[in-house]
């Protein structure tokens, strides 16, 4: 199952690294994620259409990375749906659902 689980050499090797080797300060979640999925790419079997999709999606994330963070409204992170934006509500499926 741990093959399975790590295609490549290096998602094995990275993954038994961590296990034995804990690093001395917590990795940051997000970016051991950018971690595997730089191993998953490496790997074959990401065809053309795969990588092009996974560009577009890598790509708004820059740009949403890139830009200011917003101001936490005094409602907080629950907010009325009538406070969003259409735009705003748009962009929130995208990013979770993805463009087709």
């Amino acid at each position: 199952m741990l093959i399975f689980d790590h295609r490549t050499p290096t998602a094995l090797a990275d993954h038994l690294r961590v296990q034995l080797w804990p690093a001395e300060e917590a990795e940051v979640p997000a970016v051991a994620e950018l971690d595997r999925l730089e191993s998953a790419l490496a790997g074959p079997g990401v065809d053309a259409d795969t990588r092009a999709q996974l560009a577009r999606r890598l790509q708004a994330l820059v740009v949403r990375l890139a830009a200011p963070l917003p101001a936490e409204s005094a409602a907080g992170p629950d907010a009325d749906l009538d406070e969003v934006t259409d735009d705003e509500l748009f962009e929130l499926v995208d990013n979770e659902l993805g463009s087709a």
